[in-house]
């Protein structure tokens, strides 16, 4: 599937990319993350929410790098990937990754729900063994 990624066309490319995503594919995360910025925005939110899914560092330095530069109708998606990368990353024991992930999520740039379940992913993380 992560071979016939760049060849299939937008319409199916979420597919892929979702289905990447809940295999938790590690060795798609960079074909994938150069598809956030598809000028197909059912294709750039596939990729996001892929990357979340993953939820490896290498998923969370995509994600948290293509959220400083996020277009409007991209920064919400961008944002919930990020807490779902975050809590897979807390799941697999990778606590400080998790946390500087949720510390970006805390910005005045975000809407209030996104702070707020960054912050409870914060006192997660440091009540978690």
């Amino acid at each position: 599937m992560r071979d016939a990624l760049p060849k299939v066309s937008s319409k199916l490319k979420p597919g892929i990319i979702g289905s990447l995503g809940v295999r938790r594919d590690k060795k798609s995360i960079m074909v994938i993350s150069k598809l956030l910025g598809h000028s197909d925005i059912q294709v750039a939110k596939a990729a996001g929410q892929s990357l979340g899914l993953i939820g490896t560092s290498a998923a969370a330095k995509e994600l948290s790098q293509f959220a400083k530069k996020a277009s409007d109708n991209m920064k919400m998606s961008v944002a919930d990937a990020c807490l779902v990368c975050a809590e897979q990353l807390l799941a697999n024991g990778e606590k400080s990754e998790a946390l500087a992930l949720y510390r970006e999520l805390r910005g005045d740039d975000q809407p209030s729900y996104v702070k707020a379940a960054a912050m409870k992913g914060i006192v997660t993380a440091a009540t978690k063994k």
